[in-house]
């Protein structure tokens, strides 16, 4: 008589299948749904706005822009490094983080002394956003103008160079480019090494001022320095006039 073999294994039932079969459901949901959980609960940034229009400025003119920056997602917001496009831009101190639902009003100078014309400068941000999301950038845009212009039309007075010791003279004319006569009331230099000396004088629209640099010389190197025109303008009473030179050891 031949015996049927029964296995040691027991198979499950169809019963403990039935009640198996919501468990495994559970687990395969919450796979499904942990990673959209992780992705809702992390930090996003929102901004007011990414550009501001400073409109017109006159050269040596300073304007702040504000731009709000919100927390919208569910995480603190990490607010790591800040650079600039330049030094014409200043940034104050910003807070290391801004919490879920909470905004920061970030406030961006511009310095316009020294540009010119149709300029647009940036501010970048970095958070703790994923992936792309996590670089921000926000542009400062204005129309530099001046009431004076170097008679050679260039930005900047190339003075050439010095010698280390010695004392030189040096100067650059400028012109009213205003339909108003200014008054030159006196000069302003923060280099104690540079007088700059204009004379006290009306200019008339269209007229030229010379401005003359006794420089007394007792440094190496390449340096770039502002000079200020104090007038009676309403529009633009510092007209700043930048100036380059170099200085060299005596051979």
């Amino acid at each position: 008589m031949r015996h049927k073999k029964i296995s040691s294994e027991k198979q499950p039932s169809f019963a403990m299948k039935k009640r198996l079969m919501p468990v495994a459901f559970y687990f395969c949901l919450i796979t499904l749904i942990s990673p959209l959980s992780a992705l809702q609960a992390q930090p996003k940034l929102k901004a007011s706005s990414t550009m501001e229009n400073l409109g017109t400025l006159y050269d040596g003119a300073r304007k702040t822009a504000a731009f709000t920056l919100t927390n919208v997602g569910k995480d603190t917001l990490k607010l790591f490094k800040v650079t600039t496009s330049c030094g014409c831009t200043t940034l104050e101190e910003k807070p290391d983080y801004i919490l879920p639902g909470k905004s920061w009003k970030m406030e961006v100078e511009l310095n316009s002394t020294g540009l010119k014309g149709e300029v647009q400068k940036s501010v970048s941000l970095l958070t703790n956003e994923p992936g792309t999301e996590s670089t921000h950038r926000f542009s400062l845009k204005a129309n530099v103008i001046s009431e004076f212009e170097l008679l050679n039309k260039q930005d900047i007075v190339q003075l050439g160079e010095f010698i280390l010791g010695g004392r030189a003279k040096r100067s650059a004319e400028l012109k009213n480019i205003t339909n108003e006569a200014i008054l030159i009331m006196k000069t302003r230099f923060d280099n104690e090494q540079i007088e700059a000396i204009a004379e006290n004088k009306i200019v008339e629209p269209g007229e030229t001022l010379e401005v003359t640099f006794d420089f007394s010389i007792s440094e190496v190197g390449t340096f770039t320095d502002v000079v200020y025109l104090v007038t009676s303008s309403m529009n633009q009473q510092y007209v700043p006039v930048k100036l380059t030179y170099t200085v060299v050891a005596r051979q």
